[in-house]
């Protein structure tokens, strides 16, 4: 569908640094930064485990298989975006500001298609925006529920008509809004709480990976689970662990 491709070696082989960076291993690490953030947030879920039925399987099963679906999925736009991209420097130019949409009309040559398009990459946001405030909501509820935060009977209150934490989830959905808006004051304060925010869940997802392969590693047991790796368990947590230190330095 697209008017030209990149030959096998140039979209597999030749490395681009738009950013004129000192080596490719610095460019290939910062230019990892946006893309990991698709890599987080697999573990929302489990801030709905209350109101899950056959939580303790359901809950790593659908972990598990939405990795697994995702990775692929990605692997097929990441290989359809190297083979179709000719000209990077014109497509990160592009007068759009969005170089996914420009490069959508690159590719189909039609403002309708392109409109398609990014309305289903919308409603996935979209949809990705609602997990969060509910899986947030949930965690905002639980620490109410705990006297942990102010006005905890106020959150901790679950509507019994619905039944849901409803300002639980108010209040989360408040302060999303509220998070977005510092966007049209600054760009920079934006990201500096975007970078706090990952910094947070990968230190989270170190400390947490970090004390069951210390457990592992001393043929210490671990708590029983209905869904488990098995074997694999320890390779996974020591291959995620190093991951996650690189990026996280």
């Amino acid at each position: 569908m697209a008017p030209s491709y990149n030959s096998g070696q140039k979209a597999l082989l030749e490395f681009y640094d738009g950013g004129n960076w000192s080596s490719v291993g610095l460019a290939t690490m910062i230019g990892f930064l946006t893309p990991l953030g698709t890599m987080l947030g697999f573990d929302c879920a489990v801030h709905m485990s209350e109101e899950i039925r056959d939580a303790s399987d359901t809950l790593p099963r659908s972990i598990f298989w939405g990795v697994l679906l995702n990775m692929l999925l990605g692997y097929l736009a990441i290989f359809t975006l190297c083979f179709t991209i000719t000209d990077p420097s014109a497509i990160v130019s592009t007068p759009t500001k969005y170089p996914f949409i420009q490069h959508m009309y690159n590719i189909t040559q039609s403002h309708a298609a392109t409109n398609t398009m990014s309305g289903i990459i919308i409603l996935a946001l979209l949809s990705a925006i609602i997990a969060e405030i509910a899986t947030a909501s949930r965690q905002v509820w639980s620490f109410a529920r705990d006297k942990g935060l102010p006005y905890s009977s106020f959150l901790a209150k679950v509507d019994p008509r619905l039944p849901i934490p409803l300002n639980a989830i108010i209040v989360s959905f408040i302060c999303g809004v509220g998070f977005s808006l510092v966007n049209l004051g600054s760009a920079v304060a934006l990201n500096a709480i975007v970078s706090l925010t990952t910094s947070a869940l990968l230190s989270s997802y170190v400390l947490s990976i970090g004390c069951i392969l210390s457990k592992r590693l001393r043929g210490e047991s671990l708590p029983p689970a209905r869904w488990s790796l098995g074997r694999w368990g320890g390779v996974v947590n020591a291959i995620s662990l190093v991951f996650l230190i690189a990026f996280f330095v």
